[in-house]
């Protein structure tokens, strides 16, 4: 059964942030107009969890679709990414990764640390300080694998709170629009 509880973590980008190589025939390659089936294949197909959902349901107007990424491999699109800004109810942004997810057939690679560091990457061009995350308290992989990016846990518990906690740190740190 899906649980409710979830992490929030976050990175500051005073840290490097660590290189990630691709094994051959990987690649990282942006959003291109008509991915967004391709990005719900994959999406569905890696968070079995969640409901099914379609491109224009995932992302909301915080949304700019040059934070999409994928993860090729020989050309075939085998991995997601986003890199989302929120707005807070007082008018301050944050970044967030999100949707980061890999096929099955290719998890264990590197893949889905090259995709979050690319986004990273794409947070800290457009002048952030800092991402945060949140994802479900038994995705231990995932959690393992942010860890190595140099994000922190900050909370954790119900769904609704992390998100809450999301909003009180970007209204307190991040500079308004």
């Amino acid at each position: 059964m899906k649980s409710d509880n979830q992490v929030y973590m976050e990175r500051f980008f005073f840290q490097p942030l660590p290189k990630v190589g691709l094994p051959l025939y990987y690649n990282i390659s942006i959003y291109q107009e008509g991915d967004e089936s391709i990005w719900t294949i994959i999406q569905n197909k890696t968070f079995e969890n969640h409901k099914p959902k379609i491109f224009e349901e995932v992302f909301s107007s915080d949304f700019n679709k040059d934070g999409i990424f994928f993860a090729t491999y020989k050309n075939k699109k085998v991995g997601i990414a986003a890199g989302i800004f929120k707005t807070t109810p007082k008018g301050n942004f944050f970044g967030v990764l999100d949707w980061v997810g890999v096929l099955k057939e290719h998890r264990g690679k590197g893949i889905g640390s090259a995709l979050a560091t690319e986004v990273l990457n794409y947070l800290r061009m457009k002048g952030l300080l800092y991402a945060s995350l949140r994802t479900p308290v038994y995705r231990k992989t995932s959690i393992d694998m942010y860890k190595k990016l140099g994000f922190k846990i900050e909370f954790s518990g119900h769904r609704d709170s992390a998100i809450e906690k999301q909003i009180i740190k970007a209204d307190s740190f991040a500079p308004t629009k």
